[in-house]
């Protein structure tokens, strides 16, 4: 509904009641019900054009392929456009790959990763999610929240941080995932109070689901 004909349709209906004060009661039902109903018809048809013209979410499932040719699907509603193979930097991994989307809004980087041995420790701390971070520090980051969700029987760490990038207050919302040798690290990202990139944060998170997917690494 739109923010500036709401207003203007209220203080019209006023202003027909106060130039029909002077006519019979028959009379004035007949004016002001015609008048109130072109401006409802005129009121909806601008309504549906700002309806029509507003962008529409087209939610897609994205896939990153774990080693054994299962992998972790999440609901996203864009692509992850930028893929890529890493290099691992530490030793304990022994391979790494991820897939990525930049925006003002809502930013996500989804990494999956496979650990040298199954026996190895991967501790979900903040060195570990900050690490997605060049300099850190730098962002002044505070942990608001650390949780492990129930995602279909599945464990996933929940872990949301307040950070400040050039001066702006944003969100840094981590889902993170482990599953033999291989492991996931999704972040999200968005300026705080952004009500829209929280609730699109929220269903991609609860729609976390590992399953059974062509190899091949990062799909959508």
């Amino acid at each position: 509904m739109p923010k500036i004909t709401k207003p203007l349709l209220i203080v019209t209906l006023i202003f027909l009641t106060a130039l029909t004060s002077g006519c019979s009661l028959s009379t004035m039902t007949l004016i002001r019900g015609t008048a109130i109903y072109r401006l409802i018809r005129e009121f909806d048809k601008e309504a549906d054009k700002a309806a029509s013209a507003a962008p529409k979410e087209e939610w897609r499932t994205v896939t990153l392929a774990a080693s054994d040719g299962a992998g972790l699907s999440f609901d996203l509603p864009f692509d992850l456009e930028e893929r890529q193979q890493l290099q691992p930097a530490e030793d304990f991994v022994a391979a790494a790959d991820t897939a990525m989307h930049y925006d003002e809004s809502l930013s996500v980087i989804a990494l999956h990763g496979v650990l040298a041995s199954e026996d190895d420790d991967l501790k979900v701390q903040d060195e570990f999610c900050l690490s997605v971070f060049e300099e850190p520090e730098k962002l002044s980051p505070q942990r608001q929240d650390l949780e492990v969700k129930h995602i279909r029987n599945r464990e996933i760490s929940h872990i949301t941080y307040k950070i400040t990038y050039q001066e702006t207050p944003m969100i840094a919302e981590f889902a993170i995932y482990r599953l033999g040798a291989d492991f996931w690290r999704i972040l999200y990202l968005y300026p705080e109070g952004d009500k829209n990139a929280k609730r699109q944060t929220f269903i991609s998170i609860n729609s976390l689901d590992y399953k059974k997917v062509k190899k091949g690494g990062a799909q959508s």
